[in-house]
């Protein structure tokens, strides 16, 4: 895309802030990207950059739609292929953002910040800089901007998406008997790489035997043995962008209690996915999968939400459970992951990730997993 259209994109996720924003008297919005893990995504959706990783950086929007980017000297070319405009600091950084930031909102009532991506730190410095503003909390505006992705960013989220799937064979022929869960996430890893990713969009997930009963599992060096269930849970992050896949593998020897298993949770994908659509409820969506669930036995069994909205963060605010009343929009990006685990024996978890459609949902992710698909030989 030129920078031009680019530049156009930027200007419309503005007014989308902007527009859902009560408080007309905020003119201005400034989000502060600090040094990690206080990094406020919402920087990088902003300016567009892909490069970069503009700790202690600034991005201002203006209610006409217009962002400057006030970083230091190690991203300043960054900031500057995105034809935005720039201000670097080089000199003295405490003092010189200070005075910089004060400039551009001299003289406005009302600047919008993202609570959220603040850290009280950095909020009390903000009040020092803007002394004759007030200073409100718009991340709730923001939220609601970024949780309906444009065509960039879907473009973006299903290259993420087609990197995981592709690696799926690569991985699936690597897993053998005696191999460590640690070995295996770092096979994973090195194959999104190999395919075009600029990493692990989360830390890769692989428990094996009854570790894979943990939903949010750490691999460790236990080595992987005939007939274990080995839940692997894996995304790639593309231009900033993630995918978030899981696939449930079956080690050898299959027997009737794990083909159930896997069976249900296939089955609960399936019935989740086929309510998904523009102005479904979220809490609708997250029964169906919990209803075929219970009835097959693992009443209790599934212990998070069904999903969650993807983008430049892996979990990106909006989630499929069983406690609002979210409906669903076109241009929502999520992921469909329900999952049964039995502790002491073993886990399954089935995940995709999804746009939503006016009637329906495109599917993003394509790796097989069909109970015959995830068995390793």
């Amino acid at each position: 895309m030129s920078p031009i259209n680019m530049n156009s994109l930027l200007k419309e996720r503005v007014e989308k802030i902007f527009n859902r924003i009560d408080d007309k008297d905020v003119s201005h919005v400034i989000i502060n990207n600090d040094v990690g893990p206080y990094i406020d995504s919402t920087f990088f959706y902003l300016t567009g950059v892909t490069s970069g990783i503009f700790e202690k950086s600034f991005a201002i929007a203006s209610a006409d739609g217009e962002v400057t980017i006030v970083t230091g000297t190690l991203e300043a070319e960054s900031a500057r292929e995105t034809g935005l405009k720039v201000i670097v600091i080089d000199k003295k950084p405490h003092e010189d953002f200070k005075s910089s930031l004060s400039q551009e909102l001299k003289g406005h009532k009302k600047i919008g910040v993202n609570y959220g991506g603040l850290t009280t730190k950095n909020y009390l410095w903000l009040c020092d800089v803007i002394k004759d503003a007030k200073i409100v909390d718009v991340g709730t505006s923001i939220e609601r901007a970024r949780i309906i992705k444009d065509e960039v960013e879907i473009k973006l989220i299903k290259k993420a998406a087609e990197i995981a799937s592709s690696s799926f064979y690569p991985v699936k022929t690597a897993i053998k008997e005696g191999l460590k869960e640690t070995e295996m996430a770092a096979i994973v890893d090195y194959n999104m790489m190999k395919l075009g990713a600029a990493g692990a969009s989360f830390e890769t997930i692989f428990g094996s035997g009854k570790n894979s009963a943990e939903p949010h599992y750490v691999p460790r060096d236990n080595k992987i043995l005939k007939g274990d269930l080995i839940v692997c849970d894996y995304g790639a992050r593309y231009k900033r962008y993630c995918s978030d896949t899981t696939r449930t593998f079956i080690m050898g020897n299959t027997d009737g209690k794990k083909k159930k298993i896997y069976n249900t949770v296939f089955e609960a994908q399936k019935a989740s996915l086929e309510l998904i659509k523009a102005g479904a409820l979220g809490l609708d969506v997250y029964k169906a999968a919990v209803n075929v669930i219970d009835k097959n036995g693992y009443h209790g069994l599934f212990t998070h939400n069904l999903g969650h909205s993807l983008g430049l963060d892996v979990h990106d605010s909006t989630t499929l459970n069983p406690y609002g009343n979210s409906v669903l929009e076109e241009g929502m990006v999520l992921t469909v992951e329900p999952g049964v685990y039995v502790p002491g024996f073993g886990g399954v978890r089935i995940e995709d990730d999804i746009v939503v459609t006016k009637k329906g949902y495109e599917m993003l992710t394509t790796a097989p997993k069909t109970w015959e698909d995830m068995i390793v030989v």
